[in-house]
């Protein structure tokens, strides 16, 4: 009858409630914090559809206000999850170009193993902490840049020090040695062969 039906709304309203407190607890514990708000107490006894004798909230208003704190920490935890895997992925990304491997091996390496969990401690500190990580890749991905276009410059300078012009189809260089030298360097059988036919159209 009416009072079975009432008793099962209110056990449903009370696991509902039990469950996203427990949601609640998890959240707030990954952002440091000690406990859950106590919102929504033991509901034994309480009629889901009326207040409570001297004007508490009825089990229902409990239950709406926890899952609209349940929301808002649902939505902080997403966004800090984001956060962790952009710096997480960016790491990943450097240290890849760093050691010339694919980001998936960076991301599952010893190097990163420490960035792994992006669910347990979303904490400011630890999103910080990714952030730092991320920044000093980043910095020394950089810095190897600068340093391979130091290189490239100083044997571009070296090569026009010396005079000497790349092959072509019409340009070996302006002596053997110079097609001895871009052989060397590109590895091509022709150049050397190439070289020759042009001295000896000479």
């Amino acid at each position: 009858g009416k009072v079975a039906e009432e008793e099962a709304l209110l056990a449903t309203f009370e696991r509902e409630i039990e469950s996203a407190r427990d949601e609640c607890d998890s959240i707030r514990r990954a952002f440091g914090e000690e406990d859950p708000t106590q919102v929504g107490a033991e509901g034994a006894g309480r009629d889901p559809s009326s207040s409570l004798a001297g004007g508490g909230p009825s089990l229902q208003h409990e239950y709406e206000e926890l899952q609209s704190r349940l929301e808002s920490l649902r939505t902080a935890r997403d966004e800090a999850r984001r956060s962790l895997l952009e710096c997480r992925g960016r790491a990943a990304e450097g240290l890849a170009a760093l050691r010339g491997t694919s980001a998936e091996e960076a991301c599952a390496s010893d190097e990163l193993a420490d960035m792994a969990d992006v669910e347990a401690d979303l904490t400011e500190g630890r999103r910080m902490e990714f952030a730092r990580r991320a920044d000093g890749i980043d910095s020394a991905v950089d810095a190897r840049c600068h340093e391979i276009v130091g290189l490239v410059l100083a044997c571009q300078g070296l090569i026009r020090e010396l005079e000497i012009e790349p092959p072509s189809v019409d340009i070996v260089g302006r002596s053997l040695d110079d097609a001895k030298i871009m052989q060397s360097l590109e590895d091509d059988d022709d150049v050397v062969a190439q070289g020759g036919w042009d001295q000896q159209q000479q």
